[in-house]
């Protein structure tokens, strides 16, 4: 793949050659279609809203009065029409309804949530991995104490914390239960997953001979982490974003479950697992249905990641590490093994902008770099070519000189002394 090819590219080429990927992408549409459509199905088919109940109130089913919630409490099951498609819940409140807004609440949690851990995940990655220094020891002890903590635990945590007072933040303030008040708990939680990978591939970046020759030009530390890293992590982030959105969308369901997400009687896919688990025994479909629907987004979210992956690397090694902020604070390791941690091959080169972007932003840092390639070999053949015709004894093609400099020229590390 070329230097100058796009990682957006690669990963829809990865996913359009593949039967599981297509299969992904549609599973994909079909969640999010049907969660926008929420409201046309709740006011022209269902005639009922998420969070009406029907204790009392009956329909008919082949010619016979059913009550929605029996004497003995067991919802009415799934009806396969118009009302009650998928059964009521314990409330008699619409199952297909409160699946449908409830995959509202979920995908915009996760979205707004991905969204906050990849801008702040982004911005602590590259300073921390750019600047190194005294900013990466802070912004790495920082991620660190976030890593300590178990994620369900610190979600409990912040969310019982947050559920009375909200948050102030100056500009916004979050109400306590709202829905955002979630999505910001889990996006500052997955900060870290974003953060340290990006730190570990903005310390291979930072030593490649174009940002090198950007500095030489004079360009501060904000233009080169502008113009230079930040296009040249693209398929880092791109690869990272379904990664933090599916593990988004499985915690939200955890805490919504536990009580610290998405408040009752607001519907999400974990509220709505844990009104089907009391009754998981006389009607199933309050869980298998709700848990069915996470499921196959989770899935459909992980099996892109994968792809998108492999597309964006297709040798096979992950440019995207785990560990991402192993090394010291003060400075990176060095660069060969630095370059091994993070699945980089030595002579692997990182995705850059377009040259007519880079040509037309005029500042020429691949330019330059060629033009030094360029000098180098031409001096490297004048060498060679003084040492063959050297008339001195012992000092021809294959004399003890020669032996000594022409492996040094050609690029060996194991030259003779």
């Amino acid at each position: 793949m070329g230097a100058a090819a796009s990682p957006w590219r690669a990963a829809l080429r990865a996913i359009g050659r593949s039967w599981s990927g297509r299969i992904a992408v549609l599973v994909l549409v079909l969640v999010v279609g049907s969660s926008l459509a929420a409201p046309v199905w709740a006011d022209h088919v269902a005639h009922t809203g998420p969070l009406k109940n029907h204790l009392a109130d009956y329909v008919t089913l082949h010619g016979q009065s059913t009550p929605v919630v029996a004497y003995d409490g067991v919802p009415l099951g799934p009806t396969w029409t118009g009302r009650y498609f998928l059964g009521a819940d314990g409330n008699g409140r619409d199952v297909m309804v409160r699946l449908l807004y409830g995959g509202r609440n979920s995908l915009a949690i996760g979205l707004v949530a991905t969204l906050i851990s990849l801008l702040v995940g982004v911005t602590l990655g590259i300073l921390a991995g750019y600047l190194r220094g005294f900013t990466d020891g802070v912004i790495s002890r920082a991620l660190d104490v976030l890593w300590a903590f178990p994620v369900i635990v610190l979600g409990i945590a912040l969310g019982v914390a947050t559920a009375l007072g909200g948050l102030n933040l100056g500009v916004v303030t979050i109400h306590g239960g709202s829905i955002w008040m979630t999505a910001f708990i889990i996006g500052l939680i997955n900060i870290v997953y974003v953060a340290r990978p990006l730190r570990g591939a903005v310390l291979v970046l930072r030593e490649q001979p174009f940002v090198e020759a950007a500095r030489s030009q004079g360009f501060g530390a904000a233009h080169v982490m502008r113009r230079e890293i930040l296009p040249n992590v693209s398929g880092t982030v791109l690869a990272l974003t379904p990664i933090v959105l599916t593990q988004t969308i499985a915690i939200e369901a955890s805490l919504s479950f536990l009580g610290a997400g998405v408040q009752q009687p607001n519907p999400s896919w974990g509220t709505m697992l844990d009104d089907g688990i009391k009754q998981l025994i006389g009607s199933p479909h309050l869980t298998l249905v709700p848990g069915g629907i996470l499921v196959a987004t989770v899935l459909s979210l992980t099996v892109l990641a994968d792809l998108i992956r492999d597309g964006i690397d297709p040798r096979g090694v992950s440019v995207v590490a785990a560990s991402g902020g192993a090394g010291t604070a003060g400075g990176p390791e060095p660069l060969g093994l630095e370059r091994e941690r993070m699945g980089i091959s030595v002579g692997q080169r990182p995705f850059e902008t377009s040259k007519r972007r880079r040509l037309a932003r005029g500042r020429g840092s691949k330019e330059l770099v060629d033009l030094l390639e360029q000098c180098g070999k031409r001096i490297r053949r004048q060498a060679s070519a003084i040492i063959r015709r050297s008339p001195e004894a012992g000092q021809g093609p294959g004399g003890p000189s020669a032996r000594t400099v022409r492996p040094i020229l050609d690029g060996d590390a194991d030259a003779p002394n």
